[in-house]
């Protein structure tokens, strides 16, 4: 599951298909990333700058913060929840 920037949770299907067309990142930009391992999860948090655009329509344009968590499963990293938030400007 996955919280997407704008507020709604979408599962793998809706986030693959949220990503398909003519999808431009014109900046994508990685800050502050720290990664924690439990043993079998690990948990990923970040900072960055991201702008992405399809045709003249803005899709993402700011700063954000994430957190990805992560399970060891069968020998293999697989993402088992993610969360993206726009950091808003004062």
């Amino acid at each position: 599951m996955k919280h997407a920037p704008d507020g709604r949770i979408v599962n793998k299907r809706g986030d693959l298909e949220s990503m398909t067309g003519d999808i431009v990142f014109s900046e994508f930009k990685i800050h502050n990333l720290q990664v924690r391992l439990y043993d079998d999860t690990g948990i990923v948090v970040g900072e960055g700058i991201i702008k992405a655009h399809t045709g003249t329509q803005d899709l993402l344009d700011g700063k954000f913060v994430w957190t990805d968590t992560f399970a060891k499963q069968g020998g293999q990293w697989k993402v088992v929840a993610s969360q993206i938030t726009l950091v808003l400007e004062k």
